[in-house]
């Protein structure tokens, strides 16, 4: 009885939580978008600055690590730095954008950001999964969850029967 309440226990649990990957992917999604917005605004600045003076963007960047000027050279690390993340964030935006509900799920649980993660995070609220995306996640987890569960009490019945003096049932 109470392994039959631990597994069922254990699939609401999955159930619960992964249907809110859909949800959750969202709000990375939306948080990414922001994060992109942002940093377009450094990385335009940057590029204006450069051509105002002169230079691309690699010649720029060539003056900052050319530099003997430790102050130059670690903001040539951080820009260099911002501009890496700029283009690793918007080809992933891209790449959100085209993608199916469960392509999405996948996409953002591969390869995160983890600042982005944060920022979804700290903002996620729970949704009820009425999405056919959230609700074949919800009966993975249960599924999950179910697993979990059945196998936790199969051990959990054999062990009671080790600790009493009888061998475990085969099957």
């Amino acid at each position: 009885m109470i392994a039959r309440l631990f597994t069922m226990v254990l699939a609401l649990a999955g159930a619960g939580t992964l249907s809110q990957a859909p949800e959750f992917a969202q709000q990375y999604r939306q948080a990414l978008g922001g994060a992109v917005d942002e940093l377009h605004v450094i990385v335009e600045d940057f590029d204006t600055a450069s051509e105002r003076a002169g230079l691309s963007r690699d010649q720029a960047l060539a003056q900052y690590r050319g530099t003997d000027n430790e102050f130059l050279g670690e903001r040539g690390a951080q820009i260099t730095s911002t501009l890496d993340r700029y283009e690793r964030l918007k080809g992933q935006a891209e790449a959100l954008e085209t993608a199916g509900p469960f392509e999405r799920i996948w996409l953002v649980f591969r390869a995160p950001d983890m600042r982005v993660v944060e920022g979804a995070r700290d903002r996620f609220e729970p949704a009820v999964p009425l999405t056919i995306a959230g609700g074949i996640m919800a009966f993975i987890g249960a599924c999950v969850g179910w697993l979990l569960g059945r196998g936790t009490g199969t051990t959990m019945k054999a062990t009671g029967k080790m600790l009493r003096g009888r061998r475990p049932a085969k099957g």
